[in-house]
């Protein structure tokens, strides 16, 4: 709680987005996904129509029909990284070339959205 607010307890609501953040940073850092993604997928694994959004060509659209794909649903997979400038700095040298520790950020930051989406997949009943 904020040093300005120390007066005043805190809402059932703040308390309760506590709770449920606590619960998401726990899911993440055990290779899980958070408990909100959890409950959407249960949404739409119980609801009795699907939705499915795509920027494909109206080609492509049928290539996937004939070749017997069905979409199923969406999946979303997020990550974010904070790579701080003493991280990437090298010193007193100004050097040219590849910042490596921004480059394994992003690797890595994509490696845990994919797996996520993953997850997702797995939970919706994706086999392709």
């Amino acid at each position: 709680m904020p040093w300005w607010r120390f007066w005043r307890p805190d809402s059932e609501e703040e308390i309760q987005a506590r709770q449920m953040q606590k619960a998401a940073i726990e899911a993440l850092e055990s290779g899980d996904i958070p408990p909100t993604a959890k409950k959407r997928i249960d949404l739409q694994l119980n609801a009795d129509k699907r939705f499915f959004t795509s920027d494909l060509s109206v080609r492509e659209f049928l290539l996937t029909r004939e070749s017997g794909i069905e979409a199923i649903s969406q999946v979303m997979g997020t990550s974010f990284y904070n790579v701080s400038y003493w991280g990437s700095y090298m010193g007193p040298y100004r050097m040219t070339g590849e910042l490596v520790k921004v480059t394994e950020a992003q690797k890595e930051a994509r490696r845990l959205a994919i797996q996520r989406m993953k997850r997702e997949a797995q939970l919706l009943g994706a086999s392709g």
